[in-house]
């Protein structure tokens, strides 16, 4: 038997439009399938929040992380081995903990799923807990706030000076026995400034952390799994597909019966 004259694609394009309702059969059952599976599937909600590593918060600026992500990884190991180290009784509902660089910022981000979104806020408390607690991130902290400390101390110390050598010029100008040969203003206005640069030195020991979280914990409103619309799509495409063959070996069939 002869096919018709016509292209191939419009000779197999009609054979589809022709076979529709079984195309949609087909397509329908998947989908309803995968919406009656996505139904039965656990909810489950996530709960996030940024932080940086060894922050210095001031005025409202805070400096880049001073360890990467893979550090961090390579520092905690395998986290779902120590799910029940870090979250103890809540660890049979906690599905994913995760810990992962924020593109295009300098934020790290703490995520955890669940299917009770009551116990997330407690499960990132102890996840935040669990990571400020590692040993590499205390010695960052110590280490800083010992710079701090000394670069403190040196500026105490010049104070003291300069605040000395002024009280001594003051007190021979006034016995008349020696003339400024350095402008008092001059002193003064370097002590102001290095009681100023103190001062904020002060306080950026005041809020040096090794962890600084820099937003509330946020959990999601509406589950993000299962994804019904993405299941349901993906079931929708693959009975499409499964469809075109079936229709396809039902065309061959008849085919093959109608030749003498």
């Amino acid at each position: 038997m002869e096919l018709p004259n016509q292209s191939e694609f419009g000779y197999y394009w009609n054979i589809l439009v022709k076979r529709w309702k079984l195309l949609l059969g087909i397509v329908l059952i998947f989908s309803i399938a995968a919406a009656a599976i996505s139904l039965v599937l656990p909810k489950v909600y996530r709960g996030t929040v940024n932080f940086r590593v060894a922050s210095i918060i001031y005025n409202h600026s805070p400096q880049p992380p001073r360890i990467s992500i893979k550090e961090i990884k390579e520092m905690l190991g395998d986290l779902e081995e120590k799910k029940f180290e870090i979250f103890s009784d809540l660890a049979p509902d906690v599905d994913d903990f995760s810990i992962s660089e924020l593109k295009g910022s300098s934020q790290l981000q703490i995520r955890v799923d669940s299917r009770k979104p009551e116990i997330i806020p407690e499960a990132i408390r102890r996840a935040v807990d669990f990571v400020s607690s590692q040993k590499e991130f205390r010695f960052l902290f110590n280490q800083y706030e010992k710079d701090l400390d000394i670069r403190i101390q040196e500026i105490t110390t010049a104070l003291r000076q300069n605040s000395t050598f002024l009280r001594y010029l003051e007190q021979m100008a006034e016995n008349q026995k020696l003339q400024y040969l350095t402008n008092p203003a001059d002193i003064s206005r370097k002590t102001y400034e290095l009681s100023l640069e103190r001062q904020r030195l002060l306080e950026e020991k005041k809020n040096l952390v090794s962890l600084r979280l820099t937003n509330d914990v946020t959990v999601s409103k509406y589950p993000v799994k299962p994804a019904r619309r993405i299941i349901v799509l993906v079931s929708a495409l693959v009975g499409l597909l499964f469809g075109i063959i079936a229709v396809a070996f039902i065309e061959q069939n008849r085919l093959k019966q109608q030749r003498p």
